[in-house]
Formats: structure tokens, C-alpha cells, sequence
């Protein structure tokens, strides 16, 4: 979406599903495509018979942020956890 935007494009989703195994169904009829996380697409592609195609462009890479309340009402495990995933 950030991608289109930057183009001044719009998006047209036709279908939209609420969890992955909608999706991958959606794809098992032959009714669209979809993106997903490269785990998903694993877990599903025998059972579903789904081509992974890799996407390789920029705009395809994922941006992972860490939401918490308070860093440092953590306990301590989840503190080193998080200092440890965002490198500091």
C-alpha cells in the first residue's frame, strides 16, 4: 500500500478474507492471489497446491516494529528479549 501510494496508485482489492487459510482457499479455487509470509505459504502450498513465487522488489520488503506499554515495567526476560531483536 505505501508503495502505491508513493506512486500515486491505488490498490483495488476485490476480495478481501480475514485470516491466511481463507486466503490460501481463495487461491485453491482459482479465484485470486495472495501475499503472505513465506511461513504461511510453507505451511499451506502441499495441502493447497500453491506455487510460492518469491517477490524480490523493494517494495515487497516488510517493516517489523515491537509495540509495548512500557519498556520498563517488562519483566526482565521480555526487556532483554526486545533490546536484543532491535540490536541495541
Amino acid at each position: 500500500m505505501r508503495a502505491a501510494n508513493a506512486l500515486a496508485r491505488a490498490v483495488r482489492v476485490r476480495i478481501q478474507v480475514t485470516s491466511y487459510d481463507a486466503q490460501c482457499l481463495i487461491i485453491e479455487a482459482k479465484l485470486g492471489l495472495g501475499a503472505m509470509p513465506l511461513a504461511v505459504v510453507r505451511q499451506h502450498a502441499c495441502a493447497a497446491e500453491l506455487s510460492i513465487v518469491a517477490l524480490t522488489d523493494a517494495w515487497a520488503e516488510r517493516e517489523l516494529l515491537i509495540g509495548v506499554r512500557a519498556l520498563d515495567a517488562l519483566p526482565e526476560a521480555c526487556r532483554k528479549l526486545v533490546t536484543h531483536l532491535v540490536g541495541a
